[in-house]
């Protein structure tokens, strides 16, 4: 079932994926390491908008997006995630994550590691 691109939808993907069988997890970790775009697609409701920007977004970035989100669901954490409601005139769009490089490599040790925290806020000028 497609969730909604926001806060609540993708809290509930998360918990939900991190409540699978090892080989279900395993399968959609795969998908998040090989096309991220994909996986988005097929598990959020998006806006032709959001399509758009999912598309735009640098090959590269997105991998690493991808590789981050698949290794913290491997490691057994959660993805933190927050998603500013739009409002209407927004001046400009921010994208930030914390912990993106940190979670390049996969989860093999017990030392700590930063949360994967991923932000989209929206912004008005005065």
């Amino acid at each position: 079932m497609k969730e909604n691109f926001n806060t609540a939808g993708v809290n509930n993907k998360v918990t939900n994926l991190l409540a699978l069988s090892s080989a279900d997890l395993h399968l959609q970790k795969q998908m998040l390491y090989t096309d991220f775009a994909l996986w988005v697609r097929e598990h959020f409701n998006l806006e032709q908008e959001q399509l758009e920007q999912l598309d735009n977004m640098p090959q590269n970035f997105r991998n690493q997006l991808g590789t981050a989100i698949a290794n913290c669901l491997d490691a057994g954490y959660p993805v933190q995630f927050l998603k500013e409601e739009k409002e209407e005139d927004i001046d400009w769009k921010e994208l930030s994550i914390q912990g993106l490089e940190e979670w390049q490599e996969p989860f093999m040790t017990r030392q700590f590691r930063s949360p994967l925290f991923i932000a989209i806020r929206y912004k008005k000028n005065p």
